[in-house]
């Protein structure tokens, strides 16, 4: 696969909460990122298979499939990439116990873009 040119950030929203989507589109737009939004997980695996992503912002509670097994599933198509899991269910027994073992970043809803930002921009970092 091609590597990117510098300067290009390609991140990827998936979120079944339409303001959440829009308003992460917005910020992230507004800081020169290049944004693709999903609803579900499926959608979100559609697009992976025509673009590689550097950044997945992924709901963990969506229909059908949920965030942690859709990462999983990301990994094969863009193993390059790197997830931050969004959430309101941190602490829950909804959320399960696997999930606080992955080695990746989960952030309660509301989202604080002060923390994200930052674990973006390290993401980016590699």
């Amino acid at each position: 696969m091609e590597r990117q040119p510098s300067g290009i950030r390609d991140l990827l929203i998936v979120d079944d909460d339409p303001d959440i989507r829009i308003n992460l589109r917005d910020i992230f737009e507004d800081l020169g990122f290049s944004i693709d939004t999903a609803v579900d997980a499926q959608e979100a695996l559609t697009l992976a298979r025509s673009r590689r992503y550097q950044v997945l912002l992924v709901d963990f509670r969506m229909p059908g499939m949920d965030g942690v097994r859709l990462v999983e599933q990301m990994q094969h198509l863009c193993p390059e990439a790197v997830p931050i899991m969004i959430t309101a269910h941190l602490g829950s027994s909804e959320f399960p116990d696997r999930a606080q073992d992955l080695r990746f970043p989960v952030l309660p809803k509301p989202i604080d873009v002060g923390r994200l930002l930052p674990l973006v921009e390290k993401a980016l970092a590699g």
